[in-house]
């Protein structure tokens, strides 16, 4: 029941609300303009921003350990590189910002960091330079010095990076030179103290010639191993390109001297062309031919030192055979077999000493061959230069227009619709809870008493039992009403005596009462027409108006039934389709809890409703004509006066249209 009365009550509100929001267009219009001429005047007035970029290539130079391995640079740490104090330094000098009010006083580097952007490209090894300033031409010049001093700080970080592998590398040549050294001597000195008898010599001789022609053998079988071995790896790493001199024969030789013009040329061209141009199509065709022809060559040339270390390798073993044969033949005459043995491992540290020194050798060769090849294909570049921009990135004159327009649109709307719903809960009225008596004022939409009016000169008022004579004057009655209760919420209860005659003098009354505090009037039925005529009404209302018996039986709520006087502040409520049927109680006191005064209309005292509301009243009003006005007013008391203790009369005359009190 609570939630369909909710919702009964806020149908009128609802209905009311939209007519609102229309009859406030003008709010909306207004506050949408401020805001359009709002954010024009802040995009006049705010210092505009500007963004140039400007984009670097990184050269590929991977750095060799001296192990032979490389370390390619990332992205990210040059991006960072980049973004440092130092070259913030040396570009605020460049650009000769000191004299900047931007870039002026101790912290103009970090200033400076903050207007600067470096990041690294998705996919490739390019890096945008991005800066911002409120001058384009500023904004293009510091993106273009940040560029130019980054290439330098590449170049000079790889230059650093390749001496720094070269001198670890000629440091450990020459630790394996001297190794090599010490390891010969150490064999030289053994062969002299294991030297055979004169008789020994010829057999002496011919071993000296196995063992030179084993040590030959060995270095051939590792030399091409390890040749193969490096063109096996390369071919995996996909650096055919680096491929160092002194491993390729004559056909691979020329191979990879045509392909160095093929890579300078693609070089040259992709400056000036995009990568699907035809002739940049037909250089990647091309370099791809020839690069199929290395892999090729290399794939052969790999299979012959395989080949080739496999047969020193044979032979080796062979003369090994060989050796060992004739070195027990003449251990049994002239050497013990601990002295050769020893010789022998000797031999051995200095062949593995001598074959370590050539592989360092041939690191140092292919370091050598690969600068020539980098050297070639150039360094650090700038790929794009930034130009000073067109427009600013802030603000955004479109968008700012059309944010602030929509604020503004947003904001009256809002206004709009907040004194739309606050005009239309006016006339709405108490909900299920304001029925408890000891809760005044609960009522929804229920507007405070406004204060007392000013005082009436009038009689003093009459006692509690019936007056001597009528009343005959609207004002007087009010102010009688009024002294009979000053504070608190009164309720009135204007009944006639089946004359017609009360109608007027209850809503003249309610009327008066309604400029002084908040008042309801409300009929309980048998009223003539015309009353619905005064209320105001909403488009969309509909024809019959709900009232206080549709309210009673529960088909409409209290919001529903409120409505509001089209003379005054008189919130006014009608009998409804069946009057008489109900009880009031609960109504009227949330009506009296609600309203500063409440104003009751019944065409006959006699009535049930009448009687009912005469409980709740804390005075009744008697309207008859003068003549019957007295004795009408002694049967309502003597009927009612358990239910309401004051009894009024009020005389109208016959002979005035307007109903003006006689006594």
């Amino acid at each position: 029941m609570a939630g369909e009365h909710d919702t009964r009550q806020a149908t009128p509100a609802a209905r009311g609300f939209l007519p609102g929001v229309r009859r406030r267009w003008s709010w909306i219009a207004a506050a949408t303009l401020a805001g359009a001429l709002a954010s024009a005047a802040f995009v006049s007035v705010a210092p505009p921003r500007y963004t140039a970029s400007a984009v670097i290539s990184p050269a590929e130079p991977p750095r060799f350990s001296a192990s032979g391995s490389m370390t390619p640079e990332d992205p990210e740490a040059l991006a960072q590189s980049i973004e440092s104090l130092d070259v913030a330094r040396a570009a605020i000098d460049r650009l000769q910002l000191a004299v900047d009010p931007e870039f002026r006083g101790e912290d103009a580097p970090g200033r400076f960091l903050s207007r600067l952007g470096v990041t690294p490209a998705t996919g490739s090894r390019a890096i945008r330079i991005a800066f911002q300033a409120r001058d384009p031409e500023l904004a293009a010049r510091a993106a273009n010095t940040v560029a130019e001093l980054a290439v330098q700080s590449l170049d000079e970080a790889r230059a650093r990076s390749v001496r720094a592998v070269e001198a670890r590398l000629g440091k450990t040549i020459e630790d394996a030179t001297a190794r090599v050294a010490e390891a010969e001597a150490n064999v030289e000195a053994e062969r002299l103290r294991t030297a055979p008898p004169a008789n020994a010599a010829g057999q002496g001789a011919d071993e000296t010639e196995l063992e030179a022609k084993l040590s030959a053998a060995r270095a051939a079988s590792a030399a091409a191993a390890g040749k193969a071995a490096q063109l096996r790896r390369l071919a995996q790493e996909g650096r055919l390109a680096d491929l160092p001199p002194s491993l390729a024969d004559d056909p691979l030789r020329r191979l990879l001297e045509q392909r160095a013009p093929i890579r300078a040329e693609i070089a040259d061209a992709s400056r000036t062309l995009l990568p699907l141009h035809p002739r940049m199509k037909d250089l990647a065709a091309e370099l791809a031919a020839v690069d199929g022809q290395i892999r090729d060559a290399v794939e052969r040339e790999s299979r012959a030192s395989e080949a080739e270390a496999r047969r020193a390798a044979d032979e080796a073993d062979a003369l090994e055979t060989a050796l060992a044969e004739r070195s027990k033949a003449a251990a049994a005459v002239s050497v013990a077999p601990t002295s050769a043995s020893a010789l022998r491992a000797l031999e051995r540290e200095a062949q593995t000493a001598r074959e370590a020194l050539q592989s360092y050798r041939q690191m140092a060769r292919e370091l050598e061959s690969r600068e020539a090849a980098e050297a070639e294909a150039g360094t650090a570049r700038i790929v794009m230069r930034a130009e000073p921009p067109r427009s600013p990135v802030f603000p955004k004159t479109a968008s700012t227009l059309a944010i602030g327009t929509a604020a503004g649109f947003g904001l009256g709307s809002l206004a709009a619709s907040l004194a739309a719903l606050a005009g239309a809960r006016r006339r709405s009225a108490p909900t299920t809870a304001a029925l408890d008596p000891t809760t005044p004022g609960s009522i929804a939409g229920a507007r405070p008493e406004s204060g007392a009016s000013a005082p009436v000169d009038v009689p003093e008022p009459f006692p509690h039992a019936a007056p001597a004579g009528a009343l005959d004057d609207v004002a007087t009655l009010v102010a009688t009403l009024r002294r009979l209760k000053p504070a608190g919420n009164l309720v009135v209860l204007v009944a006639g005596d089946e004359s017609g005659r009360a109608l007027a003098v209850a809503l003249e009354t309610a009327r008066r009462f309604a400029a002084a505090r908040a008042t309801a009037f409300i009929d309980l039925g048998r009223t003539q027409e015309w009353l619905a005529d005064i209320l105001h009404r909403d488009e969309g209302d509909v024809p019959a108006i709900p009232g206080l018996s549709d309210l009673v039986a529960g088909r409409a709520g209290f919001g529903e039934v409120i409505r509001r006087d089209l003379s005054s502040t008189l919130d006014v409520v009608l009998a409804g389709a069946n009057p008489g049927s109900g009880p009031l109680g609960d109504a009227l006191t949330a009506f009296a809890a609600s309203y500063g005064a409440v104003v009751l209309h019944a065409s006959d005292w006699r009535s049930a409703w009448a009687r009912e509301a005469a409980r709740a009243a804390d005075a009744l009003a008697v309207v008859a004509p003068a003549a019957r006005a007295g004795p009408a007013r002694d049967r309502a008391a003597s009927a009612l006066m358990e239910d309401c203790p004051t009894v009024l009369a009020f005389a109208v005359r016959a002979a005035r249209t307007a109903p003006e009190p006689v006594l």
